[in-house]
């Protein structure tokens, strides 16, 4: 910018009696005669120079409707912005849907960027990885079931929920409505496996989530392996059974 460029110029070249160039003196003459704030906006116009951090930093997208371009996410149509920053540019996927928040599976390298631009609802992660049932038998009243253990009641899958001692095996799993022994198990649901890019989720929502892991690391972002994940709201339900549940 102006004031870093030759500000510190004329320091040294005063610091040392010496007069300015001409062109650094028309420079000078401009400079004092803005007013600061309209320096900033003309030197920063869009993207201009880096006055944010797109990775952390909350950004009207609105503002940005010339810069946006058509891309692809692992095969899902979606938006994309390139910001220049300091030192080249960085290229952000534009989350809006569903879609588009499970295609990040595909690029979870330190390389990935992406912004939400809108809240995003997840409830179709509700219906999303179903259990297998095969080899699963029947629930039969009084059988002392492990942790873990999967049964048939109908068509529904049930887990006996981790870690509990002394529950009712005469209670059928799918009247435990409190889920003191019992969860239903259809679907996991979805998350996003071990994340090393940046996600910012702009002071939006990713609404509706389901998680119900039997592993560990229970969460919408699973593992962050030097990965950043800013300015984000997250509503649903998150169900673990191993360590690390979040």
């Amino acid at each position: 910018m102006i004031g870093q460029a030759f500000l510190p110029y004329m320091m040294r070249r005063g610091r040392r009696g010496l007069a300015l160039p001409p062109l650094y003196q028309s420079l000078l003459t401009w400079y004092k005669s803005r007013d600061a704030s309209t320096v900033i906006d003309e030197i920063s116009k869009k993207n201009a120079e880096l006055i944010f951090d797109p990775a952390t930093e909350i950004i009207d997208l609105s503002k940005y409707t010339d810069d946006i371009v058509s891309d692809t996410l692992g095969g899902i149509a979606c938006d994309s912005i390139t910001f220049n920053v300091v030192g080249g540019k960085e290229k952000y996927y534009i989350i809006d849907t569903f879609d588009q928040f499970k295609a990040i599976n595909s690029n979870l390298d330190s390389n990935s960027r992406y912004i939400m631009r809108q809240n995003v609802d997840c409830s179709d992660a509700w219906t999303t990885n179903p259990v297998s049932s095969d080899g699963l038998l029947e629930w039969v009243s009084g059988t002392t079931y492990e942790n873990l253990d999967k049964v048939l009641v109908g068509t529904d899958i049930y887990i006996k929920t981790a870690y509990t001692d002394g529950y009712d095996n005469t209670l059928s799993p799918e009247l435990d409505t409190e889920e003191k022994y019992w969860h239903i198990y259809n679907y996991e649901g979805f998350w996003i496996n071990t994340f090393n890019g940046k996600f910012n989720g702009n002071g939006f929502e990713l609404q509706n989530c389901y998680v119900n892991k039997s592993g560990a690391y229970a969460a919408v972002f699973s593992i962050l392996s030097g990965g950043k994940i800013s300015n984000i709201g997250v509503t649903g339900s998150v169900i673990g059974y191993g360590d690390r549940v979040g």
